[in-house]
């Protein structure tokens, strides 16, 4: 650790991000806000000397100090919060604060929740401490920060500026901050003032800030802001998760908190919506409770649930007893000044020696001293120390949650000690323990495992529960008491362990800081079979060895579960991210919370190959994963592509439009396919690149039937998408037509008159398209569009010519176009008709080349200036309609 003084002492630096504010007053109440520039305590006081940084501005002041702007020798923007001895009432509140900020600092950095402080120092001459973090995002720019114009981005600036709540980010943004809070609430420290102007963006993240008023847990100085702070007052892990669930209640309603329980009204009727908010409702009201033993049993649950994890339910919560255990079991006791380590008092401290009954409910307790090897006693039970001794006891029965008591003895006597305990489910260290399906698990030195292999009727009530199929054998061992074992896929064991654990938290026997693990189970040589008693176990080790692959009987294990987090990012970015086919987001995306352990996710996009990213996860540290997609001949919805044969399509909201008319040389190669003989009947030689004529509706709707096997089976195309003629709206769309009135194409038929694809103009500008002209006079007999040249006497290019600002040849002239419609209407010899769209190289009169003409002919029509184009669907209209 880095220490620099100046002045005096100070401690820490490293690497960081984020800003942070004090709030807070020693009576109670806050009323504004330093980061935002409330003006709590008018000082005039100049900018502060800090080493190695230029003070630029002061961007906030509070009743403990200001937070200033800082350029570093680096030339990076920091902020620093200044805070002053004079403005405490005592030199103990002020050197508390300051305690709490160094245990703090080291323990900001291994926490993405966490605002990260980069340095401490003390000016002992000038009468303050500060603390150097890295500036939150601004409001409006982000990272793009301009000093003069700068204001800090926190969570009540976002809910004042937006017009919708979006609950997903909620849900987020509120896991991780949960899971902060609990980093703190392991390490011994509290926030005292969790609430929105405490919470800021770090490059979009949010963050806890303002950590002026950590503090060493069981400090009950009274800080905080009205309607965050729990009835009981602030200063217990319990009180921070209410007043997170106040952030919460505040961020996902838009409502005031001091509003809490009211619920804003709604009208949605989106699934997912409705699903979101029921669970941040139920995470809220739990938090907000009032009774803080019937809030989360700790911050961690409170983030499980709120992405969606089924966690214990609260009974009696009492803060740090999972912490306190661990330690017992290590010979530490930590002392607190509150709960669970209250210290008793009886008298003064002189005199004879003090005595002590200890009494329990239920009787039959275990007493320890916590450094001690024997139990002293068991309840009720007498103890005798010396005048001024202290004792730290730990009471032990099985089946019930340990509990840890300090007392001082004077010369008087006193009153019994009376301990209830507490029904405890959850597996404690060294001792035997039964979970939900009353399965028995032995000690180990790092967890507990099941004393025997999983059987046959604790699997079946996992098939039963998830309707999963069974493939496998089940094997007796054993001899006085027969034990019958199943062997399944290693998966299917992952699997049922996956499922105990969600079912064992959600009734209370395993703490979200505990998860279950496989581990295989070797039969005893010979016949196969064995007692189990002699045989060790063997640690499947995820992603190893083919063995994986294959059957095994498994035991469980009872592991103390660590996290960290994941990071995924793409080039392009929005690639959709699958977790054992789950969809669990889209890049860039960070998972605050992942289980620490081998993980595995899919990257998908269309148009560019699947990638599959793994790696191990490592407890308090992010893994990450940057991927560069590879595209892919597959289809994309969202750009220019071309198939198998060639053919140009360009995106048009839910369909990939043909951008030309079907080809000869693409017709072809359908008749080939399907050995079928062309027809040569027209009076001119067909290029290949010239448009298929002489097709009828149906024979083009077979083609497109083909066309989509061939190309799924090549997988260009997946099994939900298909070929088939466009739609006649999706016609008029790809020609620019504004929307048209009528339910049919009879009833649109030339609504909009005077429209033409290449705009307003009669006769069309030279060589717009093909149509009836000059070179074609001697085929149809004089019948031509005076003064108009395309050059073109029969089909042409379907590449010719300029397309639509699209990319779209021939919405005009060339062949008339089927589309899929019949064309309805009233008239009942018309409305099975078959209906064309575009003009064609014979058209001549300014009615047959609007934008908004059908022309009505038999679906059975075969002749030389008809063809067609296609699309490339996810839905098939008529069908739809059919049903």
């Amino acid at each position: 650790m880095k220490v620099e003084s100046q002045g005096g002492r100070a401690s820490g630096t490293g690497r960081g991000r984020g800003s942070a504010r004090p709030t807070g007053t020693a009576t109670g109440r806050t009323t504004g806000s330093a980061v935002t520039g409330v003006n709590l305590v008018a000082r005039d006081r100049s900018a502060p000397q800090i080493p190695d940084h230029e003070v630029i501005r002061c961007i906030g002041r509070g009743a403990y100090g200001e937070v200033w702007m800082a350029r570093s020798v680096t030339d990076v923007l920091r902020a620093v919060k200044v805070v002053w001895r004079e403005d405490y009432d005592s030199e103990a509140m002020f050197e508390r604060e300051l305690e709490g900020l160094t245990r703090f600092e080291p323990i900001s950095r291994r926490h993405v929740g966490l605002v990260d402080i980069l340095q401490v120092g003390v000016n002992e001459d000038a009468g303050f401490y500060y603390y150097i973090m890295e500036l939150a995002d601004d409001v409006e720019s982000g990272r793009d920060i301009d000093p003069d114009d700068y204001v800090p981005h926190t969570l009540s600036a976002q809910m004042a500026r937006r017009t919708e709540i979006d609950l997903e980010k909620c849900l987020e943004d509120g896991a991780v901050l949960a899971d902060g809070l609990w980093h703190m609430h392991e390490h011994d420290l509290i926030h005292r003032d969790v609430k929105p102007s405490n919470v800021i963006y770090v490059d979009g993240e949010a963050k806890l800030a303002d950590i002026g008023l950590v503090a060493l847990t069981g400090q009950r100085s009274f800080v905080g802001t009205e309607g965050f702070v729990p009835p009981e007052g602030p200063g217990t892990p319990a009180a921070d998760i209410y007043s997170l669930g106040m952030v919460l209640y505040e961020m996902g309603t838009g409502k005031d908190r001091l509003d809490f329980p009211d619920v804003p009204t709604t009208t949605t009727t989106n699934a997912k919506q409705v699903e979101l908010w029921r669970r941040l409702n139920k995470v809220i009201c739990r938090a907000g409770a009032v009774e803080a033993t019937e809030r989360f049993r700790s911050a961690r649950d409170m983030s499980l649930a709120l992405q969606g994890q089924a966690v214990a339910e609260s009974r009696n919560y009492v803060p740090w007893v999972l912490g306190a255990a661990a330690l017992v079991a290590a010979g530490v006791y930590v002392w607190a000044e509150f709960g669970r380590g209250e210290v008793v008092e009886s008298g003064a401290e002189t005199g004879s020696p003090g005595t002590l009954m200890v009494m329990t409910d239920p009787e039959g307790v275990e007493i320890w001293e916590v450094d001690g090897t024997n139990p002293l006693g068991v309840t009720p039970f007498e103890i005798n120390r010396a005048p001024g001794s202290r004792v730290s006891l730990v009471f032990r029965k099985e089946g019930y949650r340990p509990v840890e008591r300090g007392y001082l003895f004077t010369e008087e006597g006193s009153a019994p000690m009376e301990v209830v305990m507490e029904e405890w489910t959850q597996p404690l260290p060294g001792e035997r323990w039964r979970n939900g399906l009353a399965m028995e698990f032995l000690p180990q030195t790092d967890g507990h495992i099941s004393k025997m292999p999983v059987s046959w009727n604790e699997f079946y009530q996992f098939l039963d529960a998830t309707g999963r199929t069974f493939e496998g054998e089940v094997r007796t061992i054993g001899e006085e008491q027969m034990h019958s074992v199943v062997i399944v896929p290693f998966y299917d064991a992952e699997e049922f362990a996956e499922w105990l654990e969600d079912i064992d938290r959600a009734k209370g026997f395993l703490s979200s800081d505990h998860s279950y693990g496989v581990r295989q189970y070797r039969f005893g040589e010979g016949d196969g079979e064995g007692d189990g008693e002699d045989e060790a176990p063997v640690e499947v080790e995820a992603g190893e060895a083919p063995e994986l692959s294959g059957e095994i009987a498994f035991q469980c294990v009872v592991e103390r579960q660590r996290y960290g987090s994941v990071f995924i990012e793409s080039t392009p970015e929005g690639a959709e991210i699958y977790q054992r086919g789950t969809f669990i987001g889209t890049t860039p995306k960070r998972f605050p919370m992942v289980k620490s352990g081998l993980v595995q996710y899919e990257l998908r996009m269309e148009g560019f190959e699947p990638v599959i990213v793994q790696g191990d996860v490592m407890p308090n540290e992010e893994l990450p994963f940057y991927k560069n997609l590879r595209e892919t001949e597959a289809v994309s919805f969202d750009r220019e592509w071309s198939n198998s044969l060639g053919m140009k399509f360009v995106p048009m909201g839910d369909v990939m439009f043909g951008a030309w008319e079907t080809r000869v040389g693409d017709y072809k190669k359908y008749l080939d396919a399907r050995k079928l003989k062309p027809r040569q009947s027209v009076a001119w030689t067909q290029k290949p690149t010239q448009p298929v004529v002489e097709v009828n509706r149906e024979e083009a709707l077979a083609f497109c039937e083909w066309l989509t096997a061939e190309e799924r089976k090549r997988d260009l195309i997946r099994d939900d998408q298909y070929y088939r003629l466009p739609t006649d709206l999706e016609w008029s769309k790809a020609v620019g037509l504004p929307p048209e009135r009528g339910l049919d194409p009879a009833a649109r038929n030339g609504g909009i008159k005077g429209m033409y694809p290449w705009g307003f103009q009669w006769p069309p500008p030279a060589k717009t398209a093909n149509f009836a002209d000059g070179s074609a006079k001697a085929a149809l007999k004089n019948k031509v569009i005076k003064g108009y040249t395309d050059g073109m006497r029969f089909t042409g290019e379907v590449t010719g010519g300029e397309g639509n600002d699209q990319g779209i040849m021939h919405l005009a002239g060339n062949v008339w176009e089927w589309v899929g419609d019949d064309y309805g209407g009233t008239d009942d010899k018309k409305a099975r008709q078959g209906v064309l769209r575009g003009g064609s190289w014979r058209s001549v009169t300014p009615g047959e080349l609007w934008s908004s003409n059908r022309k009505v002919v038999s679906p059975n029509s075969r002749l030389d200036d008809v063809g067609f184009r296609v699309v490339l669907a996810l839905e098939d209209p008529f069908e739809t309609a059919e049903r």
